[in-house]
């Protein structure tokens, strides 16, 4: 998978915190939407939920390919915006109303299934929750984010940044932005 072997060049090029994170978020996704349709049920439903969030990333590419990220021009503000609305409605609302189904069907199927089929439900219930993890980690990150676009939180300016710019007045720019 192209994605997996971006991912790999970025774990092992930078080490990034992000990167690897990124990596087990589609490791864990892609493992958990296969093994999800052999227990069936709820399974695929879910699975097809986790499919559906992804959805989200065109937003999210966007916004990593602007030179400021936290731009105020109205585009990104839209693009900002959506984004937050996709991913609270359907990775932090609609999975877990997924996983609360998968939960509620398994109470009253686990017994019928074969042995395998069994494990597999194991496997992908814990895999959806630790999913679900990543998801409410992220989203604390987005509510950032999305505080930072909106002007609400001061955004940090590195030594780096400072020294590169001549003029100063970017930084006088992004240091009197109100918490």
């Amino acid at each position: 998978c192209p994605m997996i072997n971006f991912l790999k060049d970025k774990v092992a090029d930078k080490k990034s915190k992000v990167a690897k994170l990124g990596l087990l978020h589609h490791l864990i996704g892609i493992a958990g939407i296969v093994i999800g349709f052999l227990p069936g049920y709820a399974c695929p439903g879910i699975g097809s939920i986790c499919l559906i969030s992804e959805i989200s990333t065109i937003n999210l590419n966007y916004r990593d390919m602007q030179e400021d990220r936290f731009s105020s021009s109205l585009f990104s503000m839209i693009n900002v915006f959506i984004f937050f609305l996709e991913y609270t409605f359907i990775r932090i609302i609609l999975i877990p109303y997924g996983l609360y189904m998968l939960a509620y069907t398994s109470v009253y199927t686990f017994e019928l299934l074969p042995l395998y089929r069994q494990l597999a439900l194991i496997i992908s219930f814990s895999q959806i929750i630790l999913l679900s993890a990543f998801n409410f980690y992220w989203y604390g990150k987005i509510i950032k984010g999305v505080g930072k676009t909106l002007g609400c939180l001061k955004v940090k300016i590195t030594h780096l940044e400072k020294l590169s710019n001549d003029s100063g007045a970017e930084d006088s720019e992004k240091y009197n932005r109100v918490k």
